[in-house]
């Protein structure tokens, strides 16, 4: 797998050859070349953070999940639990990378460089933000290849940089959200990545968990709106929502239920609004997270939540296709008519099982979760034992930056708080991918484990 990522590197600078489309085609919801007709003329594809499909749809009996290994039920993502089951629930779907540093790499060019690989980036920068030129393929972005196909584009947040706006900045920003407050004029972003300023929104928070979903969704929605007024669309966009990252258990700041919670209320909101507009009966929206941390899961670490929305979807089907990241890419391409980026779409199965020709034009109502999105981790002086010294360590994790917590001890420290510290961790299945993944320096590279019900915690 590794090798094959550092060898296409001399193969991507040029796109990979794919067959020209054929005159006279018959438009489809998913054409078989790129360049021949779609039924479909609007994507917006949706990049979220770090979940295994077991931690939130193992709870559904439709598909392969495990109900053991859910952290994030139906009461707290609601709204995915609602999308899968109205739409496609896909239960075979794969991120490519390991964490962000590579996950965005292949959600953006369907490839990474030879130093995104574990662990060239380590030493230099953590390149999951647009900062580092060292990082970008040769073909580049899907956003370019949209251009040059003469697409009009819109990026949310996607390798637009980062904020470091304080933890605290949330609660104040969550209570401002109910109040009803407006937040366009919030922000001014200027992206690393000069030729994406272009086509960003300036006004769209990038990567925080400081900012809300729920605010970036209020952002988004007023674009909507305006496109409403104007009678006009992007052919595509591109929306990033990262909450589900979560804080950990750091003191006093949101749970990681509830920072779960506010990411799928954000989701389902864009995702009714959408629906509801009048650009919904030529409208596809794919949703995927980065990577899944390689999080629990009884099948692969690195199996994680996606989902298709659009009046094209079977609805109410279940597809366990094999997919990964890159077949999502290589749908989008194919319904835009964009080259292909790179070895890895162009061989990539693409998602058409999914997909009829005749349109299915019900829209979707957001659900609210019964989580309650204002919920707080305890304060340390409340906790004894092995759930203090998590949020001891939490609260050193730096959040500013994912994957700055090492990845094997949140994914610990989250299953704990959600289950119980006398519930046995389950380990890391590793069936499909071999797990690339950032861990904590040497001087903390310590684990927390339960030992019982002594109150006391061992490191390793």
């Amino acid at each position: 797998y590794s090798t094959a990522v550092a060898e296409n590197n001399h193969l991507t600078a040029r796109p990979a050859s794919r067959a020209a489309a054929r005159k006279g085609v018959k438009p489809a919801a998913i054409p078989e070349r790129a360049g021949e007709p779609s039924f479909i003329e609007h994507v917006v594809f949706i990049i979220k953070e770090n979940r295994t499909y077991d931690q939130v749809f193992g709870d559904m009996p439709e598909g392969n999940g495990d109900p053991s290994l859910v952290m994030f039920g139906e009461d707290v993502t609601p709204n995915q639990h609602r999308l899968a089951r109205q739409f496609v629930l896909y239960d075979n779907f794969y991120a490519t990378g390991g964490n962000s540093g590579d996950g965005h790499q292949w959600l953006t060019q369907a490839n990474e460089t030879d130093y995104c690989l574990w662990p060239g980036y380590l030493g230099r920068s953590y390149p999951f933000d647009g900062t580092d030129p060292i990082a970008y393929s040769a073909t580049g972005f899907i956003w370019d290849a949209a251009l040059r196909m003469k697409k009009t584009v819109r990026v949310y947040g996607e390798y637009a940089g980062r904020l470091s706006e304080p933890v605290e900045l949330r609660a104040r920003l969550f209570e401002r959200w109910r109040k009803g407050e407006d937040f366009t004029r919030e922000w001014n972003i200027t992206a690393p990545l000069k030729p994406l300023n272009r086509i960003l929104a300036r006004n769209y928070p990038p990567y925080t968990n400081s900012v809300p979903d729920v605010v970036r969704a209020r952002i988004f929605l007023a674009d909507v709106e305006r496109w409403r007024r104007e009678g006009s669309m992007p052919n595509f966009v591109i929306l990033q929502l990262p909450c589900n990252h979560t804080f950990g258990t750091s003191p006093g700041l949101s749970s990681p239920a509830a920072m779960v919670a506010d990411n799928d209320y954000a989701l389902g909101m864009i995702v009714e609004k959408l629906t509801h507009s009048k650009f919904w009966p030529k409208m596809a929206i794919f949703v995927v997270e980065d990577d899944a941390q390689n999080g629990v899961d009884h099948v692969d670490g690195h199996r994680t939540v996606a989902l298709a929305i659009s009046p094209y979807v079977r609805r109410g089907h279940i597809d366990s296709t094999f997919y990964a990241q890159q077949s999502m890419l290589k749908t989008i391409e194919l319904i835009l008519g964009l080259p292909t980026l790179s070895l890895f779409d162009m061989i990539a199965t693409d998602m058409r099982a999914s997909f009829q020709e005749e349109p299915e034009l019900r829209p979707y109502t957001a659900v609210k979760p019964e989580q309650d999105l204002l919920e707080r981790n305890p304060e340390l002086k409340a906790l004894r034992g092995q759930a203090r010294e998590a949020a001891k360590r939490s609260a050193r994790f730096r959040w500013d930056v994912p994957d700055a917590a090492p990845s094997r001890e949140l994914n610990r420290i989250l299953w704990h708080s959600i289950k119980g510290w006398e519930t046995p961790y389950p380990g890391v299945r590793q069936a499909v991918f071999a797990p690339m993944e950032v861990e904590a320096e040497e001087d903390e590279e310590e684990e927390i484990e339960p030992t019982g019900g002594s109150g006391r915690s061992r490191r390793r």
